[in-house]
């Protein structure tokens, strides 16, 4: 029984995760790591008042830049 409720918040979290981690609190933003935490970022304006952090360079190929929207537009 405890190993079934260990797996089920487990897989919650993993699917309440957002962009590659954090919670977009000031002492833990969320992290920008991949063009998709970018793109993902970009159509979720319900986030844009959260904090976040860039960990890695963000490249978008042509293909990405036709998915990304400009941030506080």
């Amino acid at each position: 029984m405890i190993i079934s409720l260990m797996i089920i918040l487990l897989a919650y979290s993993f699917a309440e995760a957002r962009y590659s981690g954090g919670t977009g609190e000031p002492n833990d933003p969320y992290r920008i790591a991949t063009a998709e935490d970018l793109i993902d970022l970009s159509v979720s304006s319900e986030d844009w008042d959260k904090h976040f952090t860039l960990v890695n360079d963000v490249k978008l190929t042509s293909n990405d830049s036709n998915q990304f929207k400009i941030i506080g537009r």
